[in-house]
Order: C-alpha cells, then structure tokens, then sequence
C-alpha cells in the first residue's frame, strides 16, 4: 500500500452484536430466548469508591435489576487490577507490576503491593454488604480478575 492510500474498513464499524446493542432490554430479552443464563456486569474499584470510604454500586444495581427483569441471573466482575481509584495513586499506595525481561511497568497493579489486600477486603466486603439482601440471590458467578501479565489473565470465578 502506497503511502498515498488510505486503508478503509469493508463496512462500517457496528456498536451492537447480532442479537442487539449489549446495554439494551431487547438484548437482555433475546439473550433470554436464546437459552443465556447470566450476563456479566463490570465493577470496576474505581467508579465503585470514587473517594476513599464512600462506596456506590447504584449503577450496577440498576444494570442488575434490568437483567434480573429479563429473567436472567448476573454475574459481577469485580476489577481491580487496571482500576485503582485515583485516591488510591494520590496517596502513594499504588505499586505497578514490573516486566522482568524488559524492567517496564505495565500499567496493572501488582498483586504483591502490601496496600492492596487491606483495601481490595474493604471493596469486597462493601459489595457483598450493598448487595446482601438486593440482587445476591439472584448472582449467577461472582468473578474476581487480576492480570498476571499481559498476556496471561489470572480469572479467578466462585459458583454462588
């Protein structure tokens, strides 16, 4: 390709799957139709304490409660790992994880970090308060992720 040419996609680019957009009740309820059991939620630490002790799930419960009204289970995916609330870097208490071939840090917090245990207990326990009598009985999988590497996710899921 000649540095005159452009590069055009062959049709253009889509922000739904083929049985709908993934934020809409239509995909909830095809996803339903189709036999889907739960649909995955993102909980990311940082929208979830935007400052340090004040806890807001309110938008995940309203993602909860629409697909549990589609008949559907949910499964939270409490992230960490690329999450870390901005209070949490300001007060010094992130550490990243380092790539030992090439000495860099890539952008992950590491699961070595002697602060991250201590506040990933609150987030948790926050979550589990929030959501114990609300939408609990109705979580399919709770899914905790840390990316070990780049290339290598370390999922760790537990059948509630």
């Amino acid at each position: 390709m000649s540095s005159k040419q452009i590069w055009r996609p062959a049709a253009p680019a889509r922000t739904e799957t083929v049985i709908g957009h993934p934020g809409s009740v239509e995909f909830l309820r095809r996803a339903k139709e189709l036999g889907v059991k739960a649909i995955q939620v993102s909980v990311s630490w940082r929208s979830a304490e935007p400052e340090e002790g004040r806890f807001d799930f309110s938008g995940v419960e309203r993602r909860a409660e629409e697909i549990v009204s589609c008949g559907l289970m949910w499964t939270p995916h409490l992230s960490f790992a690329n999450a870390a609330p901005d209070w949490f870097v300001e007060k010094g208490l992130s550490l990243k994880q380092r790539c030992v071939e090439h000495a860099k840090e890539n952008g992950q917090q590491s699961i070595f970090n002697p602060h991250l245990r201590e506040q990933l207990d609150r987030y948790y326990r926050a979550f589990d308060e929030y959501f114990t009598g609300r939408l609990r009985d109705a979580i399919y999988e709770l899914s905790l992720i840390h990316i070990s590497e780049p290339t290598r996710p370390l999922y760790i899921s537990y059948a509630v």
